[in-house]
């Protein structure tokens, strides 16, 4: 419960029907720790619960960190932290199902959300109402019949400011782009979740189906993945793709997905594959051609090098470009006041820069011998090596840390580390190009 409208509408109602359902109740709430608020707020969550009579357990910790260490974005971090939090409760007391409050308009958000980021039947799929001991009662219930309940009840939620800022995805799509999409619709957010729902149910079924054709095709020798190429061939086209994509999380060093672009060049490989051919893919995954059989397999380890560097990828536009490790957000945005503080909220993933001082095609590589930029606030120009140095960053990881690169040749940034002087947005600039960085994860909701 994070004291919110629909938290407390959640727990309210819980309350209210716990003895007809007979069900017994305790209330969990993390403290991320990143708004002056957020003490006040636990506080005023353990009184509510305590005046309903339910246990109240508060939980903290440092996100800014977590997201520094795991290269992730201050939502995801804090959502990580969340949910770390929230299964250590459920297992320490036993509990059978823990609720989480998402609903309706979190719904139709999420899968527009996913949407813009590419192509994918289980991203569209949405927030599942039910996952293993995760129940979420409130999804098929809108803001709307959220809002009113508050006002019968005479419930008093705390809004956390942070939601109307538009330097996050999410509310952007939710204050900007629903509402336009509205306007063709009135009930898309209820069309939307019908839509969730068949993609559901489809995507469940075809994960049965490959389940099917993997007993068929596949089989393991050692490390490796055997898959028959005639077999393969006679595999309708959704499942060639889904066999594909299962093989290569099978294999990949690290939990990790392909991307539908990744699976399409693949996939035209293996329209006529050479024998004998390797292809080198991200996180260390091989993949040849035997004349027989598609081989997955690992590329032998090389010590102090991480599997898929280094690396270097050319965007021509704004857009997304898949890395080894993750991937690259470039979006123009409408000039705002970026005072100080919406400035650090961005974390350390996030940077804006003035796009009239970028030129395109960027490059997106690691390292190099040489390589300089101005790093900003210091006030003049460093070997990249010398920074990485001074920072004590360790060796392995220097030709990790990717580079986002000028058509000129210049750093923009170092991600995740430093944002080069010569990018900065100024009062001059007309203009705003935002970067983002996202570590590949599997995503909880």
């Amino acid at each position: 419960v994070s004291g919110g409208p629909d938290s407390l509408v959640l727990l309210h109602v819980l309350y209210s029907l716990r003895s007809h359902y007979n069900i017994d109740l305790l209330v969990a709430h993390y403290n991320h720790r990143l708004r002056p608020e957020a003490a006040r707020e636990a506080e005023r969550v353990r009184a509510f619960a305590g005046e309903l009579g339910l246990p109240c357990y508060v939980g903290e910790g440092p996100v800014a960190a977590y997201a520094r260490e795991k290269k992730l974005s201050l939502q995801a971090a804090a959502r990580d932290l969340r949910y770390q939090f929230l299964e250590r409760i459920v297992r320490e007391t036993n509990s059978q199902k823990l609720a989480l409050a998402h609903q309706l308009d979190d719904q139709a958000e999420t899968i527009v959300m996913h949407f813009l980021r590419g192509p994918s039947p289980r991203g569209l799929s949405g927030i599942p109402p039910v996952r293993g001991h995760i129940i979420r009662p409130l999804i098929e219930i809108s803001r709307q019949e959220i809002e009113a309940y508050l006002a019968e009840h005479r419930l008093e939620a705390v809004f956390d400011p942070s939601n109307d800022k538009k330097i996050y995805l999410r509310n952007r799509v939710r204050l900007e782009l629903m509402p336009v999409l509205k306007e063709y619709n009135s009930n898309l957010t209820l069309r939307l979740s019908q839509s969730a729902e068949i993609f559901r149910e489809e995507d469940r079924y075809l994960e049965e189906e490959t389940d099917r054709w993997w007993a068929r095709l596949v089989s393991r020798e050692g490390g490796r993945l055997l898959v028959s190429f005639a077999g393969y061939r006679q595999a309708p086209l959704v499942i060639q793709r889904r066999l594909l994509r299962r093989c290569f999380r099978e294999t990949a060093a690290r939990q990790e997905d392909l991307s539908f672009s990744q699976v399409e060049r693949l996939r035209r490989w293996l329209e006529q594959p050479a024998a004998g051919k390797k292809l080198q893919w991200p996180w260390g995954v091989r993949i040849w051609f035997d004349g027989e059989r598609i081989i997955f397999g690992q590329e032998e380890p090389v010590p102090g090098k991480e599997p898929g560097f280094p690396y270097h990828y050319l965007l021509a536009g704004p857009g997304v470009v898949e890395l080894p490790q993750g991937r690259l957000h470039v979006a123009y945005v409408d000039k705002i006041s970026w005072a100080e503080e919406e400035l650090k909220e961005l974390g350390p993933w996030t940077v804006v820069v003035d796009a009239g001082k970028v030129s395109f095609p960027l490059t997106v590589r690691t390292r190099r011998p040489g390589d300089r930029f101005f790093p900003l606030g210091l006030g003049g120009s460093k070997k990249l090596k010398d920074f990485f140095i001074d920072l004590k960053l360790p060796a392995e990881k220097r030709d990790q840390v990717p580079l986002v690169v000028s058509a000129g040749g210049e750093i923009i940034w170092v991600v995740g580390l430093r944002l080069d002087e010569r990018f900065k947005v100024s009062a001059a600039t007309e203009q705003v190009l935002r970067l983002s960085y996202e570590e590949n994860k599997p995503e909880m909701v």
